[in-house]
């Protein structure tokens, strides 16, 4: 039972600085080798974006660091892109087989639903991070501000998605049965869906926004700056 709230080739791997740091949640770990989804990127040009599935090359376990976890990172000077140089920030829960409740993801906290979970209830991200790999939600799912959601990897969300005020909106190769309707978030991103309801980004989001592939059977509703 979920209960109400979470508590809580040769590659160069050389960084290309502080100001380049990220955050992001570790995916997938095994010994040395890792992935971790970009969550927030502090660096315009960067050819990465919140959403994209980064590889790590490091023993991230004796700091502490597992799946689920909240990290800051560094991009290498690469192609290809990895991360490097990665510091927890906070550990987070690990969702997986079907569950039944209502979620609540709070500031501070994370919450990584993975490997086909099922879950029976609405999930509220109330400043905190959620990711979905390849799972399906049969309710809504909302974020007030500060909350960042990404959604990637096939999954399916029966329910409509509603964000307002959020940090980062990613919603990849999935399928909505809902509408999907984002106000007044920072980045927002919106890619090779199927959306069976409205697609809405109603303000133009401050730090990035690319909308592009998806199917809608909805009105569609997009700024010029998304396009």
């Amino acid at each position: 039972m979920v209960g109400a709230m979470l508590m809580m080739g040769a590659i160069s791997l050389e960084a290309r600085g502080a100001t380049d740091s990220a955050v992001g949640i570790v995916a997938n770990l095994e010994g040395v080798r890792g992935s971790l989804f970009m969550v927030t990127d502090t660096v315009t040009s960067s050819a990465i974006d919140p959403g994209d599935e980064i590889p790590f090359f490091e023993d991230v376990a004796v700091l502490g660091i597992q799946v689920g976890s909240i990290v800051t990172f560094e991009l290498n000077s690469g192609p290809p892109a990895v991360a490097v140089n990665l510091g927890l920030v906070s550990t987070g829960t690990v969702v997986t087989g079907a569950q039944s409740g209502n979620i609540i993801v709070g500031a501070g906290e994370s919450a990584l639903i993975r490997n086909g979970a099922t879950i029976d209830g609405k999930i509220s991200v109330k400043g905190g991070t959620l990711v979905i790999m390849d799972s399906s939600i049969d309710r809504k799912i909302e974020s007030s501000p500060r909350g960042s959601i990404i959604i990637v990897l096939s999954s399916k969300i029966d329910g409509k998605i509603e964000t307002q005020g959020g940090a980062t909106l990613v919603v990849k190769n999935s399928v909505v049965d809902g509408k999907l309707s984002s106000t007044n978030d920072n980045y927002v991103r919106i890619a090779d869906n199927t959306i069976k309801g409205k697609l809405e980004v109603l303000t133009a989001p401050k730090q990035g926004c690319k909308v592009s592939g998806n199917t809608v059977d909805g009105k569609t509703t997009i700024p010029a700056v998304c396009q």
